[in-house]
């Protein structure tokens, strides 16, 4: 069996990520959100374009944890190839244990490309 966490709530409002240092804007996310909110969240902030969202839940609600989950992100977009910087956290959620941690799992790369002139 599961050990009690005994959560006093669960993980709630909004997670605030950016794309680098210099991004012009924060995809806000909400803490409960399913893969396809996040990925429109993120794809709605203006300066990411395509991506594959997949969501797994680590945790149960309250009382026997906080909700937790994880989100993983792959840019898809061919326009954007190559390594994207990583999101940084902007925005923590409210939430027993809340934190968020942004690890780079795959390093991007860019596809060959070949250009073809018709003279």
């Amino acid at each position: 069996s599961s050990p009690v966490v005994n959560a006093t709530f669960g993980l709630r409002g909004t997670i605030g990520l950016q794309l680098g240092d210099h991004a012009s804007s924060v995809a806000y996310v909400p803490a409960n959100a399913t893969a396809a909110e996040f990925a429109s969240a993120l794809q709605e902030a203006g300066n990411i374009s395509t991506v594959r969202v997949s969501m797994d839940i680590l945790q149960p609600s309250p009382p026997l944890g906080n909700d937790a989950r994880r989100w993983r992100v792959t840019f898809t977009s061919f326009a954007d190839a190559g390594d994207v910087p990583l999101l940084n956290v902007e925005h923590l959620p409210d939430g027993t244990q809340a934190r968020v941690n942004v690890t780079e799992v795959v390093k991007g790369q860019s596809a060959p490309v070949a250009r073809i002139d018709l003279v």
